[in-house]
C-alpha cells in the first residue's frame, strides 16, 4: 500500500463516518488510527518473534561464513547483503481508516500525508499509553528508548524502495512534520534536541491534547504574554447596524479560509476591542488567541519559540491569531520580521493585527493583507451594550446619569464585564441580597474610571449641585449652557459638524472675577450636575523652570483625563495660560511653547475644561478667542447676598429667630466666600458658648471678616450706631 500519496483527495476522507461518530469525543474519533498503528506494532514485532529475530541483533546484517573468502573479502554482487535484507517488502498496514474529526482538520491544514498522520499518531501512543513505551523500548533493543526511533517509523510505515526519501521527508526542517512544530526530534528518553542528528521522535504535547480532547494548553510562556479570548454579554456586533456590517465583512473575509493564503487583517482601532474578534471567530465555531508582542522577552531567541507556539497551536485549532503591539515588535526584533512573514505565508489560519488608530502599516509587507477600520463606539453603543446586562441581570434601565458618565469615558467590553461583576458587590453593599440596579454599574464604572494623577491634580467629589448655589439668573443662564454644550456635543456632531468642523471642538469655559465669588464652587457643581469629579489641578506642581518638564506634566494630566471621568480644573490659570511675551531669549521662546501647547490640548480635549482666573487681563488673546465660554462672576448684590445669608445655615443647626438676613446683606457687601466664613466663625462661637447662633455672634465673626481686608461695617449699621 502506498503510504506517500500527496492527493488530498485520495488521503482526506474528512466526512466518511462522520455521522456514525456525530457524538463521538476526540479520543473516540481518534481511535481507529490508534488501532491501525498499533496493529502495526503488533505485527512488526509478530514478525521478528516468527523470523527468530532477537530485536536488532547483529546476526540479521550478517554474511553466511560459506560466502567469505579466506581473507574475508566477499566476491562483489554490486550490493551489500543488509541492503538485500532491508528490501524484502513486508506491509504492516492493510487498509487505512477514513480521516474523521479533529485528525482529519489536522491533516487538512498542515498538508499532512498519510504517512506523516502514522508517523504522528506512533509519536503519541507513548503519551496516551504509559505501557506502550516499554514496548517500543523491546521492539528497538534499547530498555531507555521509550519514543520512536527514526528507523522503526520506517520500518513500520515507509516502502522499503522509497526508504530514504521517507527519512529526509520525516526529519528534514523544512517538511510539515517539524516546520509545523508537529514533532520534535528528541533523544531517546524523549527529551527534545536541538541536534540535527537526533535520531527520535515525539508528538508535541500540544498536539496529543488537541487529539485526544479538543483543548490546546498554553504554556507558561505563553501564557505570560497571551491568552484565548472569550466572547463576552453582551455582543457588540449586535447593538447596531454600524457594527454588523462591520462583522459580517470581517468574518466574510477570514472565513471560509484559503488554504494557500493566511488572510491577514490589518485592523485599526483594536486596542482594547479584542473581544469583538472573539465574537467573530466564535461565529465560525473557532476561537481567537491574543498575543503582546510588547510582553514579549527581550531577547529575540527567547520570543521567538512564543511567536512560533502561538502560529502552532492556532494552525493547530484552527484558531484566529490577534497580535497585540506590533509597532513595539517591529522596534524590537526587527531582524524576526522576515523569519514571521515566511512561517504566515503558510500559516492558512486568520491573523488580525491590532493598530492603533492613528499607526502605520507594519511590516509584513512580503505578505498580501488587508486594512480595516474598527467603527467608533459611540456612547449609544455602550448605553445599549450596559442596557442589554442590566436587562439581563436585573431588569432594570440605565440611569440617567450613567448616560452622562458614558459621554465622557470609553468602556471596553472586558470593563464592562469586570463593572458587573463590581456592581454586583456595590449591590450587596447596599443591601443584602440585591439584584444589581442601574446605579450600582454608574458606581462601578465611575469607580473604575477614575484615575490616577499622584501631586499634579487632587480628585475631588462634588457635593453640591447648580440648585444648591446662590447664583444670579444670567450666571445660571450661562452655566446652564455650558451644561447642553458638554452633554450634547457629540449627539450634534454625529450629525454632520464633526466634518464641518475639522478642529477646536473641545469644551472649555473661563470663568473670571474676584476672588471669593464661586469660581470654584460652580464648576463643583457643574461636575455633579454630570455625574462626574472634579480634577482640581495644582499649578505648584505642573510648573516647572526646565524647559520641556511643564509640557510633559501637562501632557500627562490631559491624557489620565481623557481616560478618567472628571471635569478639569485649572484654577488661578494666570500662572500657567499668562500672556505670551515678546522673544527675547530662550526662557519667553520657552514659556510661548507652553502656551501653543495648551492650545492645542485644549482644542482636541473631549470633556470639559474649566480655567479660573481673578483678572481676565491677565490670560493671552490666543486663550480668550478659543474658549468655548467666557463666564463673568461679579460679587453678589444686596438681593443675592440676603439668599446667601438665609441658605448657608445648616439645617441641623439652631438660630435665633430675630436675625434679619436682609439687613446682614445690606450692611457689608462680602462675596459668597466671605458669608460662609462668617457664618462658620458664628457657629463656633456659638457652639462655645453652648447656645443657638445669634446675632451678636454674626456681628462678631463679620468684623473679623473684614478686618481681614481692611474694611468697616457697612454705612447703614455705622448710622444706627451713632444714633444710639
Amino acid at each position: 500500500m502506498n503510504l506517500h500519496t500527496s492527493s488530498t483527495d485520495d488521503v482526506l476522507h474528512e466526512n466518511a463516518g462522520t455521522s456514525a461518530r456525530e457524538n463521538s469525543t476526540p479520543i473516540d474519533m481518534l481511535a481507529p488510527w490508534l488501532e491501525a498503528v498499533d496493529v502495526a506494532v503488533q505485527r512488526y514485532l509478530a514478525l521478528q518473534q516468527a523470523r527468530g529475530e532477537d530485536r536488532f541483533d547483529m546476526e540479521s546484517i550478517m554474511m553466511p561464513a560459506e560466502e567469505l573468502e579466506v581473507d574475508g573479502l566477499r566476491i562483489p554482487t554490486g550490493r551489500p547483503l543488509w541492503l538485500d535484507m532491508r528490501a524484502e517488502a513486508v506491509d504492516l498496514v492493510e487498509e487505512l481508516p477514513p480521516l474523521t474529526g479533529l485528525l482529519a482538520g489536522v491533516a487538512k491544514r498542515f498538508s499532512l500525508v498519510n504517512f506523516d498522520i502514522l508517523a504522528l499518531v506512533l509519536g503519541m501512543m507513548p503519551a496516551l499509553e504509559p505501557r506502550y513505551g516499554p514496548l517500543l523500548a523491546f521492539l528497538q533493543g534499547d530498555e531507555q528508548a521509550v519514543w520512536p526511533h527514526i528507523d522503526l517509523i520506517l520500518l513500520l510505515f515507509g516502502a522499503q524502495e522509497e526508504r530514504e526519501q521517507r527519512r529526509l521527508h520525516l526529519i528534514a526542517a523544512d517538511q510539515p512534520l517539524r516546520c509545523g512544530g508537529l514533532m520534535h526530534l528528541s533523544e531517546r528518553s524523549g527529551r527534545t534536541s536541538n541536534r540535527e542528528d537526533a535520531t527520535y521522535m515525539r508528538t508535541s504535547n500540544a498536539v496529543v491534547a488537541y487529539l485526544s480532547t479538543g483543548i490546546v494548553p498554553l504554556s507558561q510562556a505563553m501564557l505570560d504574554v497571551g491568552h484565548w479570548l472569550e466572547p463576552t454579554s453582551p455582543n457588540m456586533l449586535e447593538l447596531s447596524d454600524e457594527w454588523k456590517h462591520f462583522g459580517a465583512r470581517l468574518q466574510q473575509f477570514c472565513y471560509p479560509l484559503v488554504e494557500t493564503v493566511t488572510p491577514l487583517v490589518l485592523l485599526e482601532g483594536a486596542e482594547d476591542r479584542d473581544k469583538v474578534l472573539a465574537h467573530i471567530a466564535a461565529g465560525e465555531k473557532s476561537r481567537a488567541l491574543l498575543l503582546d508582542l510588547a510582553a514579549l522577552p527581550d531577547e529575540a531567541h527567547d520570543a521567538w519559540p512564543v511567536i512560533l507556539e502561538a502560529l502552532q497551536i492556532t494552525r493547530l485549532s484552527a484558531s484566529m491569531l490577534v497580535l497585540r503591539n506590533f509597532g513595539v515588535f517591529e522596534q524590537t526584533y526587527p531582524n524576526l520580521l522576515h523569519a514571521l512573514d515566511m512561517r504566515l505565508r503558510t500559516h492558512g489560519q486568520p491573523v488580525v493585527v491590532s493598530l492603533p488608530t492613528d499607526a502605520n502599516g507594519p511590516g509584513l509587507r512580503e505578505l498580501p493583507r488587508l486594512k480595516m477600520a474598527l467603527p467608533a463606539q459611540a456612547p449609544g453603543d455602550e448605553i445599549a451594550a450596559i442596557g442589554a446586562l442590566l436587562l439581563e441581570h436585573a431588569n432594570d434601565e440605565p440611569p440617567e446619569g450613567l448616560t452622562h458618565l458614558l459621554k465622557r469615558i470609553h468602556v471596553n467590553l472586558d470593563t464592562l464585564n469586570f463593572a458587573m461583576h463590581e456592581a454586583h458587590w456595590y449591590a450587596q453593599q447596599r443591601v443584602p441580597n440585591a439584584t444589581v440596579e442601574g446605579d450600582d454599574i454608574y458606581q462601578a464604572l465611575r469607580a473604575r474610571a477614575q484615575q490616577q494623577f499622584g501631586p499634579l491634580a487632587q480628585r475631588l467629589e462634588p457635593r453640591r449641585g447648580l440648585s444648591d448655589i446662590v447664583i444670579s439668573t444670567g450666571l445660571r443662564e450661562q452655566l446652564d449652557e455650558i451644561l447642553a454644550a458638554i452633554s450634547y456635543r457629540d449627539d450634534v456632531l454625529g450629525k454632520g459638524f464633526a466634518k464641518k468642523v475639522a478642529y477646536g471642538v473641545g469644551i472649555s469655559a473661563l470663568f473670571y472675577g474676584e476672588s471669593g465669588t464661586g469660581k470654584s464652587m460652580a464648576a463643583e457643581a457643574l461636575a455633579y450636575e454630570l455625574g462626574l469629579d472634579l480634577i482640581r489641578v495644582d499649578l505648584s506642581t505642573v510648573v516647572n523652570k526646565y524647559i520641556g518638564e511643564t509640557e510633559k506634566n501637562l501632557s500627562k494630566i490631559f491624557d489620565l483625563a481623557q481616560a478618567d471621568t472628571g471635569v478639569l480644573l485649572f484654577d488661578e490659570a494666570d500662572a500657567l495660560f499668562g500672556r505670551r511675551s515678546e522673544v527675547k531669549n530662550a526662557q519667553d521662546r520657552h514659556a510661548n511653547v507652553q502656551v501653543s501647547y495648551l492650545l492645542q490640548r485644549l482644542e482636541h480635549y473631549p470633556g470639559l475644561v474649566v480655567l479660573s482666573t481673578n483678572n481676565r487681563g491677565h490670560l493671552d488673546s490666543a486663550f480668550t478667542r478659543r474658549l468655548t465660554f467666557m463666564t463673568r462672576f461679579d460679587k453678589p448684590d444686596a438681593a443675592l447676598r440676603a439668599k446667601m445669608w438665609e441658605q448657608i445655615w445648616p439645617a441641623e443647626l439652631d438660630r435665633d429667630a430675630d436675625i434679619d438676613w436682609t439687613q446682614l446683606a445690606d450692611r457689608a457687601e462680602l462675596t459668597g466666600a466671605g458669608i460662609r466664613n462668617v457664618a462658620l466663625l458664628a457657629s463656633w462661637l456659638a457652639a462655645q458658648a453652648r447656645r443657638p447662633v445669634g446675632k451678636a455672634d454674626i456681628e462678631r465673626a463679620m468684623r473679623r471678616e473684614l478686618d481681614k481686608t481692611g474694611r468697616l461695617i457697612g454705612a447703614a449699621e455705622t448710622n444706627s450706631r451713632q444714633g444710639h
